[in-house]
């Protein structure tokens, strides 16, 4: 896994707008070019900048 960049977290906050719907880590891969564990790390960062949001089912979406 290398490093992650802007450009990483923008898609993963564009996954995530393009969904309408909180989404899983396994999701955002999906809908992106990163890795399972790229994601998760990509949402961790966004997560604790306050740009994203998890919920009790453990989905994710962008903070509002």
């Amino acid at each position: 896994m290398g490093l992650l960049t802007r450009d990483d977290q923008k898609e993963v906050k564009k996954a995530l707008r393009r969904a309408g719907k909180p989404l899983e880590h396994d999701e955002i891969a999906r809908k992106t070019s990163l890795s399972d564990e790229e994601a998760r790390e990509a949402v961790s960062e966004l997560v604790d900048r306050g740009e994203v949001t998890s919920t009790l089912s453990w989905k994710y979406k962008l903070t509002e």
